[in-house]
Order: structure tokens, then C-alpha cells, then sequence
């Protein structure tokens, strides 16, 4: 945000501070909740990276000409790069894989009407989707 107006650059920790606050607020008010909350930027973060690997993908020809004369330090930067991407890759992931967890624990009433063996805790919850007639 700071990036986009860098007038708030000094305020910048009480922003996190805030947005923390507001997150904490939305998962303190339920699972299946912040789970409905969370689902749009999940899926706005989804798409983004699909357009983004679709673009890359789809072009012939890079939009930058790349530069023959790089040293060989260069080649290391480009293996950090590669790197530290696939750590906020999986980084990324772990919070939509945290939306994903809570899906069952929002269908949670559909399984009210089965019984305690197909939907208890110690068994897995697909027998309790799957039993279920749509």
C-alpha cells in the first residue's frame, strides 16, 4: 500500500498493525465465516497467477530484450530469484490452503443427518460427502 502512496510510508507499521487486527477479527469470528470472508481475494489471487503463467506461456518473445554482456554473478541472482519466488509461492500457499481446510467445517450441517460413524472426528470427512445425495 505504501508502494501505491507513499505519503503513508511512515505509518506504515500502525497499517499492519491494523490490517492484523481486522484479520484476527475475521477468523475470531468463526471458521466457516472467514472462510466465506477470505474466499474473494483467494480467488482474485488464483486468477491473477493464472493470467500471469497463461501470459508467460502465450508470448513469443520476452518483453524486455535480455542483455548478452551479464557477468557470471548474474547467473546466481537468477537461481536466488527462482528461489525466494517459489518461497512466497509456497508461502502463498499455505493461506489458500488454509481456505481450503475450512470448506468441511462449512458443510459441516450437511452431514447432520448421517450417522456418527461416517462423520465422527477420527474418520475422514470425504466418506460423509460422499454419502451424501445431491
Amino acid at each position: 500500500m505504501t508502494s501505491a502512496f507513499p505519503a503513508l510510508y511512515g505509518a506504515r507499521v500502525w497499517l499492519c498493525l491494523v490490517a492484523l487486527a481486522l484479520i484476527t477479527a475475521a477468523n475470531l469470528w468463526g471458521v466457516a465465516e472467514s472462510a466465506r470472508l477470505f474466499i474473494v481475494p483467494t480467488v482474485l489471487f488464483i486468477a491473477a497467477i493464472a493470467v500471469v503463467i497463461i501470459g508467460g506461456l502465450v508470448r513469443s518473445h520476452p518483453a524486455v530484450a535480455p542483455a548478452h554482456n551479464l557477468p557470471s554473478t548474474a547467473e546466481a541472482v537468477g537461481v536466488m530469484l527462482i528461489l525466494k519466488a517459489f518461497a512466497s509461492g509456497c508461502s502463498a500457499l499455505t493461506g489458500v490452503e488454509a481456505i481450503a481446510n475450512a470448506v468441511p467445517s462449512s458443510e459441516s450441517h450437511v452431514c447432520a443427518g448421517l450417522s456418527a460413524p461416517k462423520c465422527g472426528w477420527a474418520s475422514s470427512s470425504a466418506p460423509c460427502c460422499l454419502a451424501w445425495p445431491r
